[in-house]
């Protein structure tokens, strides 16, 4: 028990904050976590919170995250933060490892579409008919005709 007024070392202050009862396993940040459910510390009081994991890697590695580089996680869990999951890469590193994983929002999952993926396919097969332009579609669907020009070259809605 630390003395009134005594500073506890801050990698004891974080790991009494980490639930490690899965010693292979994600060990889960217990104390605050942003809107994302990333861990949040604040290893100096008087400095900002940086995100937990970030922190135990560091901690744990013993070296600083280069500039322009990441710690991602393996286990795709934000409030992981045992080492043997973390890893350092940059942000393509992490854009790749998302869309790899399936993890990216697409078409009606990004809350930004105005089709559905059957609104669009349909689009795709009257277009390819030659009887509808894209101003016609744009008309018809509700859209823009560049939002229709999209759909019909496949710049949008890839997936499909």
């Amino acid at each position: 028990m630390p003395i009134l007024g005594q500073r506890i070392d801050p990698g004891t202050r974080f790991w009494a904050m980490v639930d490690m009862r899965m010693p292979n396993e994600c060990w889960l940040w217990t104390g605050y976590k942003n809107h994302k459910g990333y861990g949040m510390f604040k290893a100096d009081p008087a400095a900002n919170a940086v995100m937990a994991h970030r922190f135990a890697w560091e901690y744990c590695s013993g070296r600083t995250i280069l500039d322009q580089h990441q710690v991602l996680h393996a286990c795709d869990n934000p409030s992981c933060v045992n080492p043997h999951h973390l890893y350092m890469g940059t942000h393509t590193d992490n854009m790749r490892d998302r869309t790899q994983r399936k993890r990216t929002a697409r078409g009606e999952e990004t809350g930004r579409a105005k089709l559905t993926a059957e609104q669009v396919l349909r689009v795709r097969a009257m277009y390819q008919t030659g009887w509808h332009s894209q101003l016609d579609l744009a008309r018809k669907f509700g859209i823009s005709r560049s939002g229709i020009g999209y759909v019909v070259r496949g710049e949008s809605w890839k997936h499909l």
